[in-house]
């Protein structure tokens, strides 16, 4: 099932104590829904800065959990958020959000099944 996580660097990080990947998927699956919430927002205001801050900070979350997919669409809707262009880079924006969405919607199924497994 395992196709969006790989939960080897966590794994290894904390040396297998379930009670601490435990901890760490509820973090996980708390803090993805509210930045996904805040990332909306800051695309329906346009804002920005706000853009950017957020998904800076989700690149670190994937990373952890390891979601490789992520970093370069998180790379890509950072740049944007920076970039000239208004109409263009928003648009670019909230095509890239789809799939941020639909890779995070993914892995959170894949850690509540890892979490389910424990």
């Amino acid at each position: 099932m395992n196709n969006t996580i790989s939960l080897d660097y966590l794994s290894a990080s904390v040396s297998g104590h379930k009670e601490i990947l435990l901890e760490l998927f509820d973090i996980f699956i708390k803090q993805i829904p509210e930045n996904i919430a805040s990332l909306n927002d800051a695309i329906i205001n346009a804002d920005y800065p706000a853009i950017k801050q957020i998904s800076h900070k989700l690149k670190s979350t994937v990373s952890v959990m390891g979601i490789s997919t992520l970093k370069p669409i998180l790379d890509q809707m950072e740049f944007l958020a920076t970039a000239d262009h208004e109409n263009l880079r928003l648009d670019s924006i909230k095509k890239l959000f789809e799939q941020v969405k639909e890779i995070c919607t993914k892995a959170i199924e894949e850690i509540q099944f890892e979490k389910n497994r424990m």
